[in-house]
């Protein structure tokens, strides 16, 4: 595979080269063309001038060809490769020759050349070739007049051969001419090209050094060009995606070291349990009182198990496949109707039925988990009251709110953290302090934001979706 600077460059010189040789191509064609059509013009030229001095003589009954002696010279002389054939028309008796006939057809053909307004050119092969032009000229009747005799209508046909070696030798010349200019100019365009693809990739290099930096060192800054290219663009970009994954990376480590503390500490209790029945023979009332805490304490590792299996399938994005609408006020009933302990505290309050599209599983365990954090997190006689109301803008709001001591201005960001506990009223509450983070990640998935409000008072959390 070729580098981005080697591809460039060969794209480059490639594309330019062969528009370089079209290019030639076509100022050959077109200059030889030209050359070709100025030979020809020579030649109808000296067709025309020779049938001029064609005329009728009147004593011999026929046509003569007479030529004045300076003109012969110019007109008719004995130059390479050239010749001259005049016929009468259309007994195609021959007037004149002149020149090296040889190698010109032995028979005449002046049919659709009539009167010099057609003419046929021919090229005759040979070393060097030569351009033939036959035409026909028609000379119409005069009467006599100033001593000059009458003169009777008559066609001539003419045949004007001449070698093409000045044209080919012209011909050849701009050919070398245009190699030469494409060879330079193919030469230059390498070399631009070359100056280009390395300024080209130099910003790409930087960068992917920039980027080797963060590896080793772990910064995440991309330096900028300042301009705003496309190069800055990508180095913004890359900043971006090396932060987020920075940021990944250490909330897995944290995450996976809390989940293994959490997971440790329940076997832990299993294991020195277990340990200490082993040691001694025990009554039936005691080891029932040691299954029921193991029982107790798989539980708890299984709230925690289960917990994490949510998360991971929230952030594998797995979570927004079903989604329906889903009315609140109902499902947050059925959430009260579905709780063991501490129904008798809670109430739903809401006007009209309020309706988002979600997975009515993944609210529902938004809404138990917001309802199981106020009765770990509050005075068991007070009351806690789960709302949904329609906002002004068109959002759909779900609130609980409950009586509690209430969150510390420290704490009111990192409680949505996994793994993140505060101090509970209840001393028997047990949490792994995935409840909130749990709730943050299902809000995420439905496009909603949470808002915590916290005095001495109580404190709320609230859930903002979006219109439906």
């Amino acid at each position: 595979m070729l580098s981005i600077r080697a591809s460039l460059t060969s794209w480059f010189v490639g594309l330019t080269f062969v528009l370089l040789v079209t290019f030639s191509s076509l100022l050959y064609i077109s200059v030889s063309g030209m050359l070709m059509a100025a030979v020809d013009g020579i030649l109808r030229t000296r067709a025309q001038a020779v049938a001029a001095f064609c005329d009728w003589e009147e004593g011999q009954a026929g046509v003569e060809f007479e030529i004045p002696r300076d003109n012969a010279a110019g007109l008719v002389g004995l130059a390479p490769g050239r010749a001259f054939e005049i016929f009468t028309l259309p007994e195609l008796k021959l007037l004149y020759r002149s020149g090296e006939t040889a190698g010109l057809p032995e028979r005449p053909d002046f049919t659709n050349v009539d009167n010099g307004a057609r003419a046929r050119f021919d090229t005759l092969a040979g070393s060097p070739p030569r351009r033939i032009i036959t035409a026909s000229y028609h000379h119409d009747a005069l009467p006599a007049a100033d001593r000059e005799p009458a003169r009777r209508a008559f066609d001539v046909g003419i045949r004007v051969a001449d070698s093409l070696a000045p044209y080919e030798e012209q011909r050849s010349r701009v050919a070398w001419a245009i190699v030469i200019l494409t060879a330079l100019s193919t030469l230059v365009v390498v070399a631009f090209g070359l100056f280009i693809s390395k300024r080209f990739v130099k910003p790409l290099r930087e960068l992917g050094a920039a980027a080797a930096a963060i590896r080793d060192s772990g910064n995440t800054t991309i330096p900028r060009r300042g301009n705003r290219d496309e190069v800055d663009v990508l180095a913004a970009a890359l900043e971006s995606s090396f932060a987020a994954l920075q940021e990944s990376l250490s909330q897995q480590k944290r995450f996976t070291a809390n989940a293994a503390h959490e997971l440790r500490n329940p076997i832990s209790v299993i294991r020195s349990a277990a340990e200490v029945a082993l040691r001694n023979p025990r009554t039936e009332d005691q080891y029932r009182e040691f299954f029921t805490d193991v029982v107790e304490t798989a539980d708890r590792m299984g709230s925690v198990v289960e917990a994490l299996l949510l998360l991971a399938r929230i952030d594998a994005g797995a979570a927004d496949r079903a989604f329906a609408p889903v009315e609140l006020l109902q499902l947050s009933r059925d959430c009260i109707n579905s709780q063991k302990t501490g129904r008798e505290r809670l109430r739903v309050e809401g006007g009209e039925p309020a309706s988002v599209n979600g997975d009515a599983r993944l609210l529902a365990i938004l809404i138990n988990n917001l309802i199981s954090n106020a009765l770990r997190y509050s005075n068991k006689s007070e009351p806690i009251v789960v709302s949904v109301a329609r906002g002004a803008d068109g959002t759909v709001i779900l609130s609980v709110r409950d009586r509690g001591p209430g969150v510390p201005p420290a704490e009111s960001e990192r409680v949505f953290e996994r793994f993140h506990r505060l101090e509970s009223t209840d001393s028997t509450a047990t949490g792994a302090g995935l409840g909130l983070a749990i709730v943050r990640e299902i809000a995420r998935a439905h496009g909603a934001v949470c808002n915590l409000e916290s005095s001495g008072e109580g404190t709320l959390v609230s859930v903002v979706f979006g219109r439906v």
